[in-house]
């Protein structure tokens, strides 16, 4: 069997590993274009780190995904040799890179059409055992809302509705309408007629949900807001985020 045909012959999950520690090396590469090169194996950050807190199951797996992805390039000679230096506890272990530049090559350019044919793939449908492929269906991140106005991201507390705020208001009625455009005209008609102080931009950020989270849950503007819910592997690809990086800390929102 030929490369083209092992890496058409990855799932995309797998094939998404293979891309990334491609990417990695070559940035690494094309600095010093030396066949020894050293990379980072694994650089969890204090966010993440507070993510995973006790798990070290999920760190494990994290640390595998790299692994797999060393493997399969040592196993078509894209790399001859790998040594990794530390564990997956250490706060940056590195990972020792022996490069068969032609090789390297040729995998780096057969990678993006590669995965681009592997995008198309419908939630039904099923590869073989030996490449699952990951359940792009699948909810991973989910927000709940208590009866103490506890804005909840999986287990995490994101952030505490002050009760009767503006913030608390719209939230109550965005989160019964998840998945659909919300005009900001609808959301008047339902305020009792409480005029908004805020953007509906900025009442978002109050919630708790800024940056990647922002980006995740909600598509939103001065006029409309679309509210994100559950969000599943699928939504996570099309914005091209791998993972949520959590907030330290739960926020109140006046």
């Amino acid at each position: 069997m030929d490369i083209n045909e092992k890496v058409n012959n990855l799932g995309r999950k797998n094939l998404e590993k293979v891309c990334h520690m491609v990417e990695d090396i070559d940035d690494i590469y094309q600095i010093n274009l030396q066949d020894f090169l050293q990379i980072k194996m694994w650089t969890p950050t204090p966010e993440y780190l507070e993510i995973l807190s006790t798990s070290h199951y999920e760190i494990e797996e994290a640390w595998e995904y790299r692994q797999e992805a060393l493997n399969f390039l040592k196993g078509i000679n894209a790399i001859t040799k790998y040594e990794i230096v530390g564990d997956y506890e250490d706060v940056e272990p590195m990972v020792n890179i022996y490069l068969n530049p032609d090789v390297f090559q040729q995998i780096k350019n057969i990678l993006p059409s590669a995965l681009r044919n592997k995008t198309y793939l419908k939630t039904e449908e099923v590869e073989t055992d030996a490449n699952p492929v990951k359940d792009i269906g699948k909810p991973v991140y989910a927000i709940s809302y208590t009866p103490a106005r506890e804005i909840i991201l999986n287990r995490f507390l994101l952030s505490k509705l002050n009760f009767d705020s503006e913030n608390h208001a719209v939230f109550e009625y965005v989160y019964k309408h998840p998945n659909r455009d919300i005009p900001l005209a609808e959301i008047g008609k339902n305020l009792q007629g409480r005029e908004l102080s805020k953007t509906l931009p900025k009442i978002v950020e109050n919630w708790g949900f800024t940056g990647q989270l922002k980006k995740v849950f909600f598509d939103v503007s001065k006029s409309k807001i679309r509210f994100r819910n559950p969000v599943t592997n699928s939504d996570l690809r099309d914005l091209d985020i791998e993972h949520l990086r959590f907030p330290r800390s739960a926020s109140s929102a006046e």
